[in-house]
């Protein structure tokens, strides 16, 4: 009996997490109409603050920098600050022949690799803008991105505001497709989250705006710095939102490997995360500690759950067929990533043999973050994950 709730407890949570709180959401999203008022004002233009922390972004910076340049947003009222992470190929050149002819690109160049969030704390000190917007180097905006995003702070309520990512570089050799179709469903589930109640889980973190009132200094080991910051932005009662029409572009990742090793680090900064915020499980009745429970804190855990689901499923695999059956499928998923690369050599790209290798890797990735994790997290420095432009 006790083996089979906790077989039943794990398989709803893993469940909750993946497909019934998408679901719910997505169901009261249609039940609750929109709000039928005159939008943002769009003439709310502050000064702002763009803030980037790079390392050997030698492929992309350049066209980053023309990109924010020829926004449509007041010349007068940008400011780009941008932090060198002790990069050692070409970046800090580009950036210096930039910089002679932008008078608004403002450069530190730091001589040791001290982590993002050091960066990013040391820019916002810097920055003179009344919203600050965060960036990555890879993460192109178009020409309006900047006027539709931070027009929403006419809204004093809001605090943060989180652009739409539109994926390109699509192929059917990798992992993008998987990964395009979960992060579109990750984007709608964050979109409904900042509607209807402000508490957006997080946004993507290459193209963002915060209230520079709202800012709060991040430790250097901090891994998932964008989570902290939003979080951060909802502990002060202020909502985080998404903007649909502010659009940026990103070339998705097809490397299994390079982005299980992105996946890798930020689970580690998800579990500095779920430590930080772990009294948010002790408030089950606000819709705040709902999306962190359902969306965040019960999927980072799902490895956990999964092998306790697993061991649990075969110790009862003799009781009925249902649970032979269940465990004996479970076993199938197990050897099904193998079956993926073994196709994959032969030129062979089954889409949803890739989808179940995605879900398996991810859930890999999150269980080796964890023990990253545990060994201790003393900088917040990165790799850049390879450019393929």
């Amino acid at each position: 009996m006790i083996i089979k709730t906790i077989f039943w407890i794990s398989l709803i949570l893993i469940l909750h997490t993946y497909l019934m709180y998408p679901l719910f959401l997505f169901i009261l999203d249609k039940i609750i109409k929109k709000e039928t008022d005159s939008g943002p004002e769009k003439k709310f233009q502050p000064a702002i603050s763009v803030l980037m922390a790079v390392h050997n972004e030698e492929k992309v910076i350049k066209d980053k920098i023309l990109a924010l340049c020829v926004s449509d947003y007041p010349s007068e009222k940008i400011e780009i600050l941008v932090g060198s992470d002790c990069s050692d190929d070409s970046t800090d050149q580009i950036l210096a022949e930039l910089r002679e002819t932008n008078s608004k690109l403002k450069v530190t160049y730091f001589s040791e690799r001290i982590g993002k969030p050091a960066i990013i704390n040391s820019l916002s000190a810097q920055a003179k803008g009344d919203i600050l917007i965060f960036t990555d180097a890879n993460v192109f905006p178009g020409r309006d991105t900047m006027s539709k995003l931070v027009s929403c702070f006419s809204d004093k309520t809001i605090g943060l505001a989180d652009t739409r990512l539109i994926n390109t570089g699509l192929k059917k050799d990798g992992i993008s497709i998987p990964e395009v179709t979960y992060l579109s469903i990750e984007s709608k589930v964050k979109y409904i989250e900042g509607r209807l109640w402000g508490t957006m889980m997080g946004p993507f973190g290459g193209f963002y705006a915060v209230r520079k009132s709202s800012y709060e200094p991040l430790s250097r080991a901090i891994l998932a710095d964008d989570f902290r910051i939003c979080m951060n932005v909802i502990e002060k009662k202020e909502r985080a939102i998404c903007i649909p029409e502010a659009i940026v572009h990103e070339d998705v990742s097809n490397n299994l490997i390079e982005e299980f090793s992105r996946k890798e680090r930020i689970s580690a900064g998800n579990f500095q995360n779920l430590k930080h915020f772990l009294f948010l499980l002790l408030r089950p009745f606000s819709w705040w500690s709902f999306c962190f429970v359902s969306h965040k804190a019960l999927r980072w855990l799902t490895p956990f759950l999964w092998i306790i689901l697993i061991i649990s499923n075969i110790l009862l695999s003799k009781e009925s067929f249902f649970f032979l059956l269940t465990a004996i499928l479970q076993v199938i998923f197990l050897f099904l990533p193998a079956l993926d690369f073994l196709l994959k050599k032969l030129n062979i790209h089954i889409v949803p043999l890739r989808f179940l290798t995605h879900l398996f890797f991810m859930n890999v990735a999150l269980f080796a973050g964890f023990f990253k994790y545990i060994k201790g997290i003393r900088s917040g420095a990165w790799t850049p994950t390879k450019r393929y432009q």
